[in-house]
């Protein structure tokens, strides 16, 4: 595992957390491939575990209303994090996703969802607003959102970027699985190992006993020895 690797599977359980389904996605070609998506997700609008007593991050906005399909990339450092060149201008590769996706009945809402997305996922289109990009697709419940996940990054206190920054992912993990009071309905111990390969390590990194804060990126970092 590399500093990437730690950073998708962090992110891609936080996503999780959150009610999402989550899964990659590599945009294939005649030779190699044209580019791959760190993380594609799907939510559906009455997802509730009430037993967990913990809502989803308000930080994320999920919808209550319509069924929420995200496209997703992260980045790490400290520079302003944008969507990979070969995807956010590559209608093909959209329409590549959106018809993964397997929702849009018809290939003319797949081009024009296409068409929007190509404009939201600019650089200077996300640098000149504080909201998660979305598309609420016509004559459907399906809403399209764009997300960049800053995880090397800190919320700051004013003027933030629509990103999700990556005290925003520790933060609600660390609530999610180390609750302040005793939840009824939802232990907290139990075989670690049923979150399988992909996020065993990461559970126990947050529900060790000796760890009395969520720490930040850079102890995950030294935990992990990337």
């Amino acid at each position: 595992m590399d500093k990437s690797d730690l950073q998708e599977t962090l992110f891609s359980l936080y996503l999780r957390l959150n009610g999402y389904f989550v899964t990659g996605f590599i945009v294939h070609a005649s030779q190699g491939n044209t580019t791959e998506l760190d993380a594609l997700a799907v939510r559906f609008p009455y997802h509730k575990e009430p037993e967990r007593e913990i809502g989803p991050c308000e930080k994320l906005s999920a919808s209550n209303e319509k069924i929420e399909f995200l496209i997703c990339e992260v980045k790490g450092g400290s520079k302003n994090a944008k969507f990979n060149n070969a995807f956010r201008s590559n209608k093909s590769a959209l329409v590549s996703v959106l018809n993964r996706i397997g929702a849009f009945n018809n290939d003319s809402v797949v081009d024009q969802v296409a068409d929007k997305l190509l404009n939201i996922m600019k650089p200077e289109s996300i640098n000149k607003t504080n909201s998660i990009p979305k598309i609420d697709v016509a004559d459907s419940n399906f809403q399209v959102r764009c997300i960049l996940a800053a995880p090397d990054q800190v919320r700051p206190n004013a003027n933030a970027k629509p990103y999700i920054y990556g005290d925003d992912i520790i933060n609600y993990i660390w609530q999610c699985f180390r609750p302040e009071n005793r939840r009824e309905a939802c232990g907290t111990i139990y075989n670690w190992d049923l979150w399988g390969e992909q996020y065993q390590k990461l559970v126990v990194y947050f529900k060790d006993k000796e760890r009395n804060s969520p720490g930040s990126m850079d102890d995950l970092y030294s935990y992990f020895e990337v």
